[in-house]
């Protein structure tokens, strides 16, 4: 299905929301959760423009399928709900950005191809492997105070990625 004008996905409900269909991007697009249940999309992610994820609840975000859309994907909100990739991120992606310091963002695709890098403006971005920051020349930038790397699997920083720090940071 194609999403245009801005849309929104929103899932609000008391039971778990499950979308299977491609999702491509005819313009910028946000997928929010305002409930307490998992939005999970499966379909992939594809289109020329940019993807927002937003948690403003408990409820979290799962994107199963590919996501390859030709501009960023930022996390977003207010809410603890986390919201996880564990999908490939691939090449045509501008790049990754944490801006939400309540909900984490996990990226737990350990194939990813992205080389546009990774932008913690806010709170946490968990990796599950070294591939999971994008391709090995995929720059790492901790743009706050208090901004996180946790690595949940095996993470190896190399010299051919750079690491800026703009601000105090964790490397967990």
């Amino acid at each position: 299905d194609g999403v245009s004008d801005g849309a929104l996905i929103d899932s609000g409900t008391a039971s778990a929301d499950t979308f299977t269909g491609a999702i491509t991007l005819g313009s910028d697009a946000i997928i929010a959760s305002t409930g307490t249940v998992l939005m999970t999309l499966s379909g992939g992610v594809t289109g020329a423009f940019s993807l927002t994820t937003s948690t403003n609840s408990t409820g979290g975000i799962t994107i199963s399928g590919s996501v390859n859309n030709g501009g960023t994907v930022t996390n977003s909100g207010s809410g603890s709900g986390v919201v996880t990739i564990s999908s490939v991120i691939g090449t045509n992606v501008t790049g990754v950005y944490q801006n939400s310091s309540s909900s984490q963002l996990t990226l737990s695709g350990t194939s990813n191809t992205f080389t546009s890098g990774v932008t913690i403006n806010a709170g946490i971005v968990s990796a599950k492997a070294t591939a999971s920051l994008g391709a090995a020349t995929s720059p790492l930038v901790f743009n706050a105070n208090n901004a996180e790397l946790l690595c949940a699997g095996t993470v190896t920083m190399t010299s051919s990625r750079s690491v800026t720090f703009n601000g105090s940071a964790t490397i967990d």
